[in-house]
């Protein structure tokens, strides 16, 4: 069921194009999270909303993010984390994330892995979020 949820939230990115002049967000999951459903869904209700989508997936490194966030011009990036195997490793990652893009690029992190991780990254820069309701909502503030 979810590997059928998931195709439908890719496809949904893919019909709705936005206009050349419409913000871009990239959506991931950070290197560790292999569960890329919540990252599809916000890619959907982004592409939906108005925003050009570049969704790469899961399990990357936060260079590879920064690297396609910076050639893509994008205005924010949200990664979604459902788990925390390994607390420290994700962190670290999130903060090099924030670090190698520019101010300007809002960085977004939403999923149930994050709640447990916001008091560490408060005052770092990257908003986290406690569903993906509140990840989208972000997002719209941000456009």
């Amino acid at each position: 069921a979810s590997s059928v949820l998931y195709d439908i939230f890719v496809e949904r990115m893919r019909a709705y194009s936005a206009g050349s002049d419409s913000p871009r967000v990239l959506i991931a999951t950070p290197a560790g999270e292999r569960h890329a459903i919540g990252a599809a869904l916000v890619g959907a209700a982004a592409a939906v909303d108005g925003w050009t989508v570049i969704y790469l997936g899961a399990d990357l490194p936060a260079k590879e993010i920064s690297t396609a966030a910076i050639a893509g011009d994008v205005r924010a990036v949200a990664l979604s984390v459902l788990y925390v195997d390994d607390r420290d490793r994700i962190v670290s990652e999130l903060r090099a994330l924030r670090s190698q893009l520019p101010a300007g690029i809002a960085l977004f992190v939403g999923g149930s892995g994050t709640l447990s991780l916001a008091r560490e990254l408060s005052g770092s820069g990257i908003r986290v979020t406690e569903n993906v309701a509140e990840l989208y909502d972000e997002l719209r503030r941000a456009k």
